[in-house]
């Protein structure tokens, strides 16, 4: 029974996505002024390329010199895009029909290799998108989330231990043996995760991870040895996450749904860059509600740079993003790719 409740809760934290839209008739922090301004870049962006893609995409899961490798909604299947988005295909590892791996699975390319991470039923499957063979790990962890490679043979990981309920980082290679737990980076919360829920990014040429914290201004930032180097925040005040949990019986239930604070993250090159849900006091209310927001910090210390506007394209809502070398900025909207030239925040 105790297994069922901890899957229950992993699978009720991607839910918290679609509660967020819910949110906001009564108590929207945006409705008021939330005691923050933000210093817009001026010409930050440069629109170079769309191209017309109506399949879901979850993430960037991989690149291999010009090429872009892309997960979606089945386990398996990847999504080839050269970086001028002027060809797309599709390679597959042939997987059997493996029940609960989807819908919380992560995927990580490393031409030709490929991992699938099952965050509910706890294993790995590595495999080889050219021979189409693969093998099948089981993890020594509880459910967990947050995937992100540590290197070319680990991965870090958010996982909710089974005794306490805590969600803590853990290192685990590629048989699905963890190799170290962390010390002091997560808050022990005794909640499934939920309070300090957010996004792992990592930063291949500083060797540095930083999480976002969804629901508050939290950052914490650590490297490979799972050592903390800096816990800052975003530019808002909200130190703390609105959202009420109840805990009894060895479960954990939302009692209102949260207000999200920072809706995604990802860091390159020395910058990290966050999607923000909050509209700063001296922002435009049409500005913000058409656009996306994006606050600008220096991966090494937290230290705000400054912020930019992404349009919607042609009707359709920003998704999700990633991050290229120094420069380039891939969006994903509910049917194109659009990339775009990040010069100006350098």
């Amino acid at each position: 029974m105790k297994g069922k409740l901890i899957t229950i809760a992993v699978i009720a934290t991607l839910a918290i996505f679609g509660l967020t839209i819910l949110y906001g008739a009564e108590d929207n922090p945006n409705k008021h002024k939330n005691g923050f301004q933000r210093k817009f870049i001026a010409n930050a962006i440069t629109r170079i390329k769309v191209a017309p893609f109506e399949n879901a995409v979850y993430q960037l899961c991989g690149t291999n010199g010009g090429l872009l490798y892309l997960s979606g909604q089945i386990p398996g299947l990847v999504y080839v895009a050269d970086r001028q988005l002027s060809r797309i295909y599709t390679v597959q590892l042939p997987l059997p029909k493996i029940p609960n791996l989807a819908p919380v699975f992560y995927t990580v390319v490393c031409f030709p290799d490929i991992f699938i991470l099952g965050g509910n039923i706890k294993i790995i499957i590595s495999g080889n998108l050219l021979t189409k063979k693969y093998t099948i790990h089981n993890l020594n962890t509880g459910p967990f989330g947050n995937v992100s490679v540590a290197g070319n043979n680990n991965f870090i990981l958010r996982d909710i231990d089974t005794l306490t309920y805590n969600a803590l980082f853990k290192k685990v290679n590629r048989r699905g043996e963890v190799q170290q737990a962390e010390k002091g980076i997560s808050e022990r919360l005794h909640d499934f995760g939920f309070l300090d829920y957010g996004k792992l990014t990592y930063d291949s040429t500083t060797h540095l991870f930083v999480y976002v914290s969804r629901y508050s201004n939290r950052i914490t930032c650590f490297d490979s040895s799972l050592t903390v180097q800096y816990i800052s925040r975003t530019i808002d005040t909200s130190s703390h996450p609105k959202i009420n949990i109840a805990k009894e019986q060895g479960s954990v239930t939302i009692k209102t749904p949260p207000f999200t604070v920072n809706q995604d993250a990802c860091s390159s090159q020395g910058q990290l860059f966050v999607h923000s849900g909050l509209k700063a006091d001296d922002e435009n209310t049409s500005d913000f509600n058409d656009r996306a927001v994006f606050d600008v910090y220096t991966e090494i210390t937290g230290a705000y740079i400054g912020s930019f506007y992404i349009p919607n394209y042609d009707g359709e809502s920003f998704k999700n993003f990633n991050i290229l070398g120094k420069n380039r900025l891939i969006v994903f909207y509910d049917q194109h790719i659009v990339s775009y030239d990040l010069t100006s925040t350098n």
